[in-house]
């Protein structure tokens, strides 16, 4: 037998990805929930509590550019050792890059959930509770900071994950009938199943193809 038959390997890898992402320093040891339905392997999640993760003064998740130190964690390593499970893990983020993380995805999730708070109620929580929790000067700058950590966060997660893309030309105004190809890394899994793969220029340009 194998652990496939044991647990749903793919909400173990979109709860590992998502507690990653977010670099939640208390996800797999403590906060953390398995269920099992009946006739079912073993569902990881739901995934809760990140009061102290996507950058927050906590400081051990303070850094975006870093792993979170989850790949060893328990059973964790033995399931990353086995290689179909880490290319489920990686087409996984391709497919999230494809869809919710695109950037911005990402950046009009900040600025409708900041929307919804509002300066004004943002004003009377800090009347209330004071500043004390605040790192970047005042509520404006913490949004700032969140945005910017979050794509900072995907940036770096592009370069550990994702193949680099480079152009046969350089960029610049060119005529009309131009032509260029894409030139890959020799050593790529085969995506001939998976969903389009997102791939970053080194100017951080997204392309799909």
């Amino acid at each position: 037998k194998t652990y496939t038959q044991f647990i749903n390997p793919d909400s173990w890898v979109d709860f590992h990805f998502l507690n990653e992402f977010s670099r939640n320093p208390d996800a797999l040891g403590l906060s953390t929930f398995y269920f099992k339905e009946r006739g079912r392997p073993i569902d990881a999640g739901p995934i809760w509590d990140f009061d102290r993760a996507v950058g927050s003064r906590d400081g051990r998740g303070r850094d975006p550019l870093t792993w979170n130190g989850s790949f060893g964690h328990s059973w964790w390593g033995p399931l990353f050792s086995d290689p179909v499970f880490w290319e489920l893990y990686q087409s996984r983020y391709r497919a999230f890059r494809r869809g919710p993380l695109r950037r911005q995805n990402l950046t009009d999730i900040v600025d409708r959930e900041a929307a919804k708070i509002g300066s004004e109620a943002a004003a009377r929580n800090f009347e209330r509770w004071g500043t004390g929790f605040v790192t970047e000067g005042s509520w404006e700058g913490e949004v700032e900071f969140l945005r910017d950590w979050i794509l900072r966060r995907i940036d770096w997660l592009d370069s550990e994950l994702l193949p680099w893309v480079e152009f046969t030309e350089p960029g610049g105004l060119v005529d009309s009938g131009f032509r260029f190809s894409l030139e890959l890394p020799e050593a790529l899994p085969d995506f001939s199943t998976a969903l389009p793969l997102p791939v970053r220029t080194p100017e951080g340009t997204e392309i799909y193809y």
